[in-house]
């Protein structure tokens, strides 16, 4: 049967010292489900790279690569077994603690757990152990999105330092579906996420449920979102965690769904693109409005300019 990953293994040079980092960002922005480093022994590292066989990088990628960071080689590359990866990860991983207000629990829930409190399985408001902090229950699974990911972070960070109450929030590349969660958490009077990704359309809905939690999600794209007749049926704040070349097409689309004067927020932007990617927005009605960084990644905030927007009816 055929594999659905592939293995890519490329050796990383000593020099420069920021080697590692832009071919781990090269990998994630082509569409890695995860990477690891090994030493090679000489000083060198090898980065292992693990792709959906339809997304292994062609010839044309790694040449890229190649003009990014002198040195690279390719070790070799093939199939790998189909399993479950993050099992091993989930079993061993921790709480991990977003921003000040929120704490993700990423093990699986028939695991026994000692050192959360009951409400983390309810979504509400948790004491004790958590610090006060809410707490979300998603396990780390084929959807993209439990914290671990600078991106995520700076997502949740500029969702948190946003005033939410009453307000509807549109989480685009929802992933796990992490952000229309926290929304929620945070005083949002509604969300709705979508992704094109079959797998994250369903376990979002599940970790929706188990945290008693009532986003709307859905598999698709922008289009699927009846276009505003009106200002009042646009989104207060849009959430967009993508990286920018899978969203480039629909970008329009999705700005249109802001309202007036409404946050945008993007994460899933690293900084060597920031700046092309901030002129890309602003020349759709939007204003630059702040930007926080974490490692190679930035996360950015603009504000949909009111003389843009369709007039209220």
């Amino acid at each position: 049967m055929r594999s659905r990953y592939h293995r890519l293994r490329i050796r990383v040079p000593r020099h420069p010292e920021e080697s590692e980092e832009i071919v781990a960002a090269w990998a994630w922005e082509h569409g890695t489900a995860g990477i690891e480093f090994q030493s090679d022994g000489s000083g060198e590292s090898i980065l292992i790279a693990t792709f959906e066989a339809e997304k292994l990088p062609v010839k044309g990628d790694l040449r890229d690569l190649a003009a990014l960071v002198r040195g690279v080689d390719v070790v070799d590359f093939g199939p790998v077994e189909d399993k479950d990866w993050l099992a091993a990860w989930r079993d061993a991983a921790l709480p991990i603690p977003l921003g000040d207000r929120l704490l993700v629990d990423p093990r699986e829930w028939d695991l026994g757990v000692t050192d959360l409190p009951p409400a983390s399985r309810s979504g509400s408001r948790a004491e004790g152990a958590s610090g006060g902090r809410f707490v979300l229950a998603i396990p780390a699974r084929t959807a993209f999105g439990v914290g671990s990911h600078e991106s995520t972070r700076l997502a949740y960070e500029l969702l948190e330092a946003t005033p939410l109450a009453g307000k509807r929030v549109l989480d685009v590349g929802c992933g796990s579906g992490i952000l229309a969660l926290a929304a929620l958490l945070l005083g949002a009077r509604a969300a709705v996420g979508f992704d094109f990704d079959p797998a994250a359309g369903l376990l979002a809905g599940q970790y929706a449920r188990h945290n008693r939690l009532a986003p709307a999600f859905f598999t698709g794209t922008v289009a699927a979102l009846a276009a505003p007749a009106t200002d009042r049926e646009r989104f207060e704040v849009v959430v967009l965690n993508v990286l920018p070349h899978e969203i480039a097409d629909e970008l329009e689309q999705v700005i249109d769904q802001l309202a007036p004067a409404g946050d945008l927020l993007v994460s899933g932007v690293l900084q060597t693109e920031a700046e092309t990617v901030t002129a890309a927005i602003e020349r759709l009605g939007c204003t630059a409005a702040g930007e926080i960084r974490a490692g190679e990644w930035v996360g950015l905030r603009f504000s949909r300019r009111p003389d843009l927007a369709a007039p209220a009816q």
